[in-house]
């Protein structure tokens, strides 16, 4: 490419044309681009007036700026909503299924946008007592782990959580439920 052409791609990359469409329109990869930039000192970071879509803006992200590495379409809006009903007591086992992000997200999240319950003083904290009396093992919590059956143990466990929710016992659902994770974890190679 001549230098002509490369002053224009960097021209239309400052007004913020996506490198994707400027490496197809060009003829090259967005690696090289991305090369010649660093080469030309004409990174976004480093030209004044451009456009840089990876970082927040001034104001903020508008409600429905939906955040490019999420798998889910989350946008300011519904994080928001989640971490609301994060702070006022849901479960994070559930939060984290109903809206496709991890739980590790959402706490990540929840320090970013200052909405950790710590934060808050009228948050919501659901106990998860050992037992009652505070001493011993509690057989509604029981079920039954078998390393070598994964299916067996899900099945198992599932139906101690669905004891627990039809007993009106959440905060023992919850506490199920994150043992659910913790279960997956191990047979994924990542536990014990």
């Amino acid at each position: 490419m001549s230098e002509a052409h490369w002053e224009a791609l960097f021209y239309r990359d400052a007004a913020g044309e996506p490198r994707k469409a400027l490496a197809a329109d060009y003829g090259v990869t967005v690696g090289t681009i991305a090369w010649q930039a660093r080469k030309r000192r004409r990174m976004k970071g480093q030209v004044a007036g451009a456009v840089d879509r990876r970082r927040r803006p001034e104001g903020g992200w508008p409600d429905d700026h939906v955040f490019i590495q999420s798998r889910s379409g989350m946008t300011p809006r519904r994080w928001r909503q989640l971490l609301a009903r994060y702070v006022a007591g849901e479960a994070l086992w559930v939060l984290s299924g109903e809206y496709g992000v991890s739980e590790g997200a959402i706490s990540h999240n929840a320090r970013a946008w200052g909405m950790r319950k710590a934060d808050w003083p009228a948050a919501v904290y659901l106990p998860c007592a050992p037992s009652e009396d505070g001493r011993g093992p509690r057989p509604e919590m029981a079920f039954t782990f078998d390393r070598e059956d994964p299916e067996k143990t899900r099945a198992s466990l599932g139906a101690a959580i669905l004891r627990a929710l039809a007993e009106g016992r959440q905060a023992d659902a919850a506490a199920l439920g994150r043992m659910w994770g913790m279960v997956e974890r191990i047979y994924m190679g990542r536990g014990m």
